[in-house]
């Protein structure tokens, strides 16, 4: 009964999502995002907590980590350089999570939950990150403007490589050309891109995405070599996902994501959408988060996410620093501003040099700042 009311609220999101009129789909999304909340704790009015083991390159660390698993897989591939020990020691009520506060002895607590029961924690010694950030571009106004948004040369190698390999592009709404792009082009490039964390879409919502948007397939020499499965809302162009024919890295060295992506901005404009979505990605710096700001699009929580993760620094071993400066993440203040947090040995030795490196490597729109900080300064102020 519970499955069935799940798989019906689910439909129902996605109908909403994408045939409801905007100003319908802005009141009803919020509330329909706080039922499903609601009533999965209704149902599981807990957090399951687990104790992680194991080396990193540093040393032993050991973690607390509480959550629905979301963010485990992630969490467990930077923490550790080996697949650690792992034990259940407990649950969370969310109603009052104090267990967390009191009884755990690990290096660092970790807890991915609603923003909700986060904010009853406490904020010394602790960072918050959101669950998932997003990427807007913004394409409004002259294509030569569009262009000056993007960042380096990187973008225009890839606008050279769609004019040198001939790439075009197609719109379908055929049900048989989503079958192709799913078990030739998006499965395969997951699995090679994610591995054991891809997070794969059901084929059947990725029907239900066609039925409301359409795909964009690209081409060269007459046959399909990538694509992404799109949907427009409130004037925004966003790919939901996206896939290289077999996940062949020969045509993604030959330019074959890149051309996709240059292809679709300029339909986009075209068309006169006002942006164009790049998707989401976790709220760590580098890998996913570089390759969607290299196109100037501004970064933000999307609008219906309601899940954080809190972290909290309980002791300052070598391999809790070495994790918090080997992975520059995105925090999020009680204001729901976002700022990039880069952690060092020193703050006060960092050269005008590093500092405008890291500005050039991590400042992205949408960030309010930069902030450099030494684990120490974290456990001693909020």
């Amino acid at each position: 009964m519970t499955s069935r009311l799940s798989e019906l609220g689910h439909w129902l999101w996605l109908e909403v999502q994408f045939g409801a009129p905007p100003a319908v789909q802005r009141t009803l999304l919020p509330l329909l995002h706080r039922a499903k909340e609601l009533a999965r704790l209704l149902v599981q009015p807990y957090i399951p907590l687990y104790e992680l083991g194991g080396q990193n390159q540093a040393g032993l660390l050991t973690v607390a980590y509480g959550g629905l698993g979301y963010t485990k897989p992630l969490l467990q591939n930077l923490l550790f350089t080996k697949e650690p020990t792992e034990k259940e020691i407990g649950r969370i009520l969310v109603w009052g999570p104090g267990k967390l506060r009191h009884s755990i002895t690990s290096d660092l607590a970790i807890l991915e939950a609603s923003q909700y029961l986060i904010r009853k924690l406490p904020s010394q010694n602790a960072i918050v990150l959101p669950f998932r950030l997003q990427f807007v571009l913004d394409i409004q106004g002259e294509w030569k403007d569009v262009e000056q948004r993007w960042r380096g040369d990187a973008l225009r190698n890839d606008k050279r490589q769609a004019q040198r390999f001939g790439y075009e592009y197609e719109i379908s709404h055929d049900e048989a050309d989503l079958e192709m792009f799913y078990h030739d082009m998006y499965l395969p490039t997951m699995q090679k891109r994610h591995g054991k964390l891809a997070a794969l879409l059901p084929k059947a919502e990725a029907h239900q995405f066609l039925r409301h948007g359409w795909l964009f397939l690209v081409k060269r020499d007459g046959a399909y070599v990538a694509g992404g499965l799109c949907h427009a809302q409130d004037g925004i162009l966003e790919f939901k996902e996206m896939g290289v024919l077999n996940g062949d890295q020969q045509l993604m060295r030959e330019g074959a994501v890149g051309a996709m992506n240059y292809l679709r901005i300029r339909w986009a404009h075209q068309e006169g959408y006002q942006g164009v979505n790049f998707g989401e990605c976790w709220p760590f710096l580098s890998g996913i988060f570089q390759s969607k700001r290299k196109w100037g699009a501004a970064v933000s929580i999307p609008p219906h996410e309601h899940k954080q993760i809190w972290i909290k620094i309980q002791r300052n071993t070598p391999a809790v620093s070495q994790f918090l400066q080997s992975n520059p993440c995105v925090i999020v203040n009680g204001r729901g501003e976002l700022n990039g947090l880069i952690v060092t040995d020193d703050p006060d030795k960092v050269t005008p040099t590093t500092a405008a490196a890291w500005r050039k490597l991590y400042a992205t729109p949408g960030l309010a700042g930069l902030c450099i900080r030494s684990v120490t300064d974290l456990m001693e102020k909020p």
